[in-house]
Protein backbone atom coordinates (compact mmCIF):
# COMPACT_ATOMS: atom_id res chain seq x y z
CA UNK A 1 0.00 0.00 0.00
CA UNK A 2 1.52 3.08 -0.94
CA UNK A 3 1.44 6.59 1.78
CA UNK A 4 -1.41 7.74 0.37
CA UNK A 5 -3.70 4.82 0.86
CA UNK A 6 -2.06 4.55 4.14
CA UNK A 7 -2.67 8.14 5.03
CA UNK A 8 -6.31 8.03 3.76
CA UNK A 9 -6.90 4.97 5.62
CA UNK A 10 -6.03 5.94 9.17
CA UNK A 11 -7.68 9.07 8.60
CA UNK A 12 -10.80 7.35 7.63
CA UNK A 13 -10.35 5.26 11.10
CA UNK A 14 -9.61 1.73 9.31
CA UNK A 15 -7.24 0.25 12.55
CA UNK A 16 -7.02 -3.00 11.27
CA UNK A 17 -5.22 -3.71 8.32
CA UNK A 18 -5.50 -7.47 7.20
CA UNK A 19 -3.40 -9.49 6.59
CA UNK A 20 -0.81 -8.11 8.66
CA UNK A 21 1.08 -6.28 7.15
CA UNK A 22 4.80 -7.48 8.90
CA UNK A 23 6.07 -4.17 9.10
CA UNK A 24 6.18 -3.01 6.02
CA UNK A 25 3.58 0.02 6.42
CA UNK A 26 5.11 1.68 9.95
CA UNK A 27 7.73 2.78 7.77
CA UNK A 28 5.26 4.40 5.38
CA UNK A 29 3.44 6.27 8.25
CA UNK A 30 6.62 7.38 10.15
CA UNK A 31 7.47 8.69 6.80
CA UNK A 32 4.37 10.30 5.94
CA UNK A 33 4.67 11.93 9.82
CA UNK A 34 8.16 13.22 9.28
CA UNK A 35 7.21 14.55 6.18
CA UNK A 36 4.06 16.20 7.06
CA UNK A 37 1.92 14.39 5.14
CA UNK A 38 -0.21 13.03 8.12
CA UNK A 39 -0.83 14.24 11.44
CA UNK A 40 0.67 12.34 14.62
CA UNK A 41 -2.44 12.86 16.04
CA UNK A 42 -4.29 10.93 13.55
CA UNK A 43 -1.57 8.29 14.46
CA UNK A 44 -2.54 8.69 17.81
CA UNK A 45 -5.92 8.41 17.47
CA UNK A 46 -5.99 5.02 15.75
CA UNK A 47 -3.95 3.99 18.97
CA UNK A 48 -5.98 4.62 21.23
CA UNK A 49 -8.81 3.05 19.62
CA UNK A 50 -7.03 -0.22 18.84
CA UNK A 51 -6.35 -0.35 22.77
CA UNK A 52 -9.24 0.21 23.80
CA UNK A 53 -10.32 -2.73 21.92
CA UNK A 54 -7.39 -4.68 23.07
CA UNK A 55 -8.59 -3.94 26.89
CA UNK A 56 -12.08 -4.43 26.23
CA UNK A 57 -11.28 -7.89 25.08
CA UNK A 58 -9.18 -8.48 28.21
CA UNK A 59 -11.55 -7.25 30.58
CA UNK A 60 -14.58 -9.60 28.80
CA UNK A 61 -11.95 -12.55 28.62
CA UNK A 62 -13.49 -13.97 31.57
CA UNK A 63 -16.85 -13.08 31.12
CA UNK A 64 -17.01 -14.90 28.38
CA UNK A 65 -18.85 -18.35 27.34
CA UNK A 66 -18.18 -20.24 23.91
CA UNK A 67 -20.36 -22.39 22.75
CA UNK A 68 -19.00 -23.89 19.35
CA UNK A 69 -22.36 -25.16 17.97
CA UNK A 70 -24.93 -22.25 18.98
CA UNK A 71 -21.94 -20.41 17.46
CA UNK A 72 -21.91 -21.77 14.39
CA UNK A 73 -25.65 -21.40 13.65
CA UNK A 74 -25.26 -17.78 14.44
CA UNK A 75 -22.48 -17.44 11.70
CA UNK A 76 -24.25 -19.56 9.07
CA UNK A 77 -27.73 -16.85 10.22
CA UNK A 78 -25.66 -13.64 9.56
CA UNK A 79 -23.85 -15.34 6.70
CA UNK A 80 -27.14 -15.97 5.37
CA UNK A 81 -28.63 -12.73 5.70
CA UNK A 82 -25.70 -10.84 4.76
CA UNK A 83 -25.31 -12.76 1.23
CA UNK A 84 -25.18 -10.69 -1.74
CA UNK A 85 -25.49 -12.03 -5.46
CA UNK A 86 -23.09 -10.97 -7.76
CA UNK A 87 -24.26 -11.30 -11.51
CA UNK A 88 -21.55 -11.38 -13.96
CA UNK A 89 -22.84 -10.09 -16.97
CA UNK A 90 -19.65 -9.16 -18.88
CA UNK A 91 -18.06 -12.54 -17.87
CA UNK A 92 -15.40 -11.11 -15.76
Amino acid sequence: MDQHKIKKALESCLDLEMPRPCGANDKRICKSIRNGELQESVLDETIRRMLELILKAVDNQDRQSYDKVDHHKLARKIAAKSMVLVIDFHKI
